[in-house]
């Protein structure tokens, strides 16, 4: 599988995604909405809807794995395609799969792993715990109107819950380096790591490479 690279950056309260596959660098920028606005639209984002398409890409990898016919996976592609430009989260779906599609040839050797049906067919299932979740973190902890119970405790007791109530934090890798060379110039890197700004325009960028 090849290497992706996404990037995040905030710059005048403007949020941009940046992902990169080998030379190929695909920019989406959410420009004039401002963070948290794509988190919020993605929780109250209805992904139910999506559920036949994704039955039906399930049923078309299952009809690829006994017939290694190429045609049965254009409503695979024509699905991600579709899906990628409902919100900038699901641009990475379409990256790794679309990506994965390619190296599904006739002569494939393990197809099933390559294109694990399952994986797929959970994709709007999986988003939907997770807006859940999402949303019973900003109900029990991060609400302000909150206040007769500390916030620790809130933390606390949100850590507490059984696993499929709350988000599974993970880890990430974070590198620092310019948004606007022309804004930022004043400042100095060194390695991955940045000096603090006395520009407000500068920020910093979230990397994650799988």
């Amino acid at each position: 599988m090849s290497d992706f690279q996404c990037k995040f950056y905030l710059l005048d309260g403007a949020e941009t995604l940046e992902c990169k596959e080998g030379n190929a660098e695909y920019v989406i920028k959410l420009a004039d909405r401002p963070f948290p606005d794509s988190l919020l639209s993605f929780v109250y984002y209805d992904i139910n809807s999506w559920e036949p398409r994704f039955h039906e890409a399930d049923r078309a990898l299952m009809e690829f794995y006994q017939s290694r016919d190429a045609k049965c996976l254009k409503p695979v592609q024509k699905l991600l395609d579709d899906f990628k430009d409902e919100h900038p989260y699901f641009f990475y779906l379409w990256l790794d799969w679309s990506n994965r599609l390619k190296q599904a040839t006739p002569d494939c050797k393990n197809p099933t792993k390559l294109l694990p049906h399952k994986e797929l067919a959970h994709v709007p299932s999986n988003l939907a715990t997770m807006q859940q979740q999402i949303l019973r973190l900003f109900q029990t902890v991060l609400d302000a109107s909150i206040t007769d119970m500390d916030f620790s405790i809130r933390v606390q007791a949100y850590e507490q819950a059984p696993s499929l109530q709350k988000f599974d934090f993970q880890p990430m890798k974070i590198s620092f380096e310019f948004v606007d060379e022309k804004q930022c110039s004043a400042n100095k890197i060194t390695g991955n790591a940045a000096t603090k700004s006395s520009s407000p325009r500068c920020f910093i960028r979230k990397i994650c490479t799988t």
